[in-house]
């Protein structure tokens, strides 16, 4: 694998049908690290479990990402530029309107690790009764207008529960960062991290900086009016604003 830069809008551009019913998604990359994008309409009745956390950015509309918050259902709102990221083992339920397009970015599941879907059915109108089904299954591609489990899915015995847990509240991106120039101008701030996140997310200002991906993939989101030089051991390579940038693990 080698460093790979996309330019955001012109592959957009490039993969338009894609953004719409019935696919309503598109992967740029689908390595340790998979970034796709999502359009709409796109509603969805099941909620969605995995062991892994899920990095949300709205470029174009806002979406609503329903969840269930310490047992009880809630609607997340993730508006135009803003980012979140959800905590592993999370219920939660993407609901996308039309003209709308954001990306999520996840990790690749191990062999061992299993997601989970649950459908909830609301039995009557006017009442809060509600049946509950739950799929364990190695893949996330269910029939999901039939609600039942694929082909290559088989019974077990739920692998984890839903972590009890206060979730954050999305984030204005350009918000944050023109609150925080001056801290910028001394080095990069983390936005996301430990001890809450084992996902690391930093921002970074301008200057010179060294990064190191070690054992796993690094993902350089070069954003709107922004221009960065990328130096390898290889080459220097421009990124140009809004642009993705992939590098493979030990990349320096």
């Amino acid at each position: 694998m080698e460093t790979k830069t996309v330019e955001i809008v012109k592959w957009i551009i490039e993969n338009k049908e894609e953004f719409v019913p019935p696919v309503c998604n598109k992967c740029m990359f689908s390595d340790y690290l998979k970034v796709f994008f999502v359009g709409g309409p796109n509603s969805r009745r099941d909620y969605h479990m995995e062991e892994g956390e899920e990095f949300f950015h709205q470029m174009t509309g806002d979406m609503v990402l329903k969840v269930i918050e310490r047992g009880v259902p809630r609607d997340i709102t993730i508006r135009e530029g803003e980012i979140f990221l959800l905590p592993s083992r999370v219920e939660h339920s993407p609901q996308r309107s039309p003209n709308t397009i954001g990306f999520v970015v996840e990790r690749t599941r191990d062999n061992t690790e299993f997601d989970c879907v649950r459908y909830i059915y609301q039995m009557f109108e006017d009442q809060e009764l509600i049946k509950r089904r739950a799929e364990h299954c190695s893949s996330i591609k269910i029939t999901r207008r039939l609600e039942t489990p694929g082909p290559k899915s088989f019974l077990i015995n739920a692998p984890y529960e839903p972590v009890p847990m206060d979730l954050a509240k999305p984030m204005n991106l350009l918000e944050y960062i023109d609150n925080h120039k001056d801290a910028l101008r001394s080095g990069p701030l983390q936005i996301y991290g430990a001890p809450t996140y084992s996902t690391d997310v930093w921002l970074y200002g301008e200057g010179k900086y060294s990064l190191d991906s070690q054992d796993y993939e690094l993902l350089i989101w070069t954003m709107e009016k922004s221009l960065s030089v990328l130096e390898t051991s290889d080459e220097g390579r421009p990124l140009e604003a809004m642009s993705m940038t992939r590098c493979p693990a030990q990349t320096k």
